[in-house]
Parts: structure tokens; sequence; C-alpha cells
């Protein structure tokens, strides 16, 4: 069975929340995480906020 995670994240530094989530998503699979997703909310009460989406 599987677990998801969700976290969002306000931030308008879109650089820089790449390339935290490159190094976190290396880390997190290293300690077992199936994958580790980003993406961004383009519309509705979260537009412009990031949503990081682990697998374990």
């Amino acid at each position: 069975m599987s677990i998801v995670q969700f976290t969002r994240f306000k931030t308008d530094k879109a650089d820089e929340m790449a390339q935290i989530a490159k190094r976190a998503k290396k880390i997190f699979e290293k300690h077992g995480a199936e994958f580790l997703r980003l993406s961004r909310f383009h519309t509705g009460v979260w537009a412009g906020e990031w949503l990081v989406t682990t697998r374990y």
C-alpha cells in the first residue's frame, strides 16, 4: 500500500524552488520515497503556490 504526502509552499522564486526540489528529490528517494514531484497551482484559491507530492 502506498502513502502519498502533499505539501504546499508559497514563494515567488520559481528558480530557487526548482533547485531546492531537485536536491530534496535525491534525499527523499535515498530514504525510501518512490518519487517526489513538484507542480504549481495556476487557478483557484492556491494559484501561484507550489505543490510537492511524495509517494512512499
